[in-house]
């Protein structure tokens, strides 16, 4: 009886491509990817999505936009998710233009953003010290009625507490209780933080 070849696992090749990443040598991780279908494993969007967020959480969110992202983002549908972790990865380089043109993208690609794509442009601006910017953002956010959940209001309260704007963080957390959002223990603890960065302040 002729025996199987059993390849390797989509999740053992994300593992490869990962230490690959880890160890400096990005492209190796790029043609583990490009490989997959060679040794019998199915090229699809996870996989695709994986490996984007492989490459954006280690800084290489320009190798993942251009030599990926750009190139397959039509065979594999990227979906919100991809879109996600390429905004993300922009974001985690405190590049929010960059994030901003991936959600245009997105809308023109036809997708509707999520409330985790608004939730990343937030903490992509906070964390870049663009206070003004998060805070008009999260105004348009409540003008065109998007959706705005407990992970919105605590990267709110969080980001203006940091930034000593404690009086307005405040606001926003009456506001989500006013609104019914039960806020989250991480909703507490940026409200705490917030409150001992002004006692220090002062």
């Amino acid at each position: 009886m002729r025996a199987l070849r059993l390849g390797p696992s989509p999740k053992t090749l994300a593992i490869i491509a990962e230490r690959y990443v880890s160890a400096g040598k990005p492209d190796r991780a790029i043609k583990v990817f490009l490989s997959m279908h060679e040794h019998g494993c199915r090229q699809d969007l996870n996989s695709f999505n994986t490996i984007l967020d492989i490459l954006c959480k280690s800084g290489r969110v320009e190798m993942a936009y251009n030599k990926l992202f750009r190139v397959f983002k039509g065979r594999f549908k990227a979906d919100s998710v991809s879109y996600n972790i390429i905004a993300n990865g922009w974001c985690l380089k405190k590049c929010t233009p960059k994030a901003l043109e991936v959600l245009k993208e997105m809308v023109e690609s036809g997708l509707t953003p999520v409330s985790n794509t608004y939730n990343i442009m937030l903490n992509g601006f906070f964390k870049a010290g663009q206070i003004d910017e998060a805070w008009k953002f999260f105004l348009q956010m409540k003008k065109r009625k998007c959706e705005i959940d407990v992970v919105t209001y605590t990267t709110v309260v969080h980001g203006l507490g940091v930034a000593g704007e404690i009086s307005r963080a405040r606001k926003v957390f009456d506001e989500m209780v006013k609104e019914g959002i039960l806020p989250s223990v991480a909703t507490y603890n940026a409200m705490i933080q917030g409150t001992w960065t002004e006692l220090w302040i002062l």
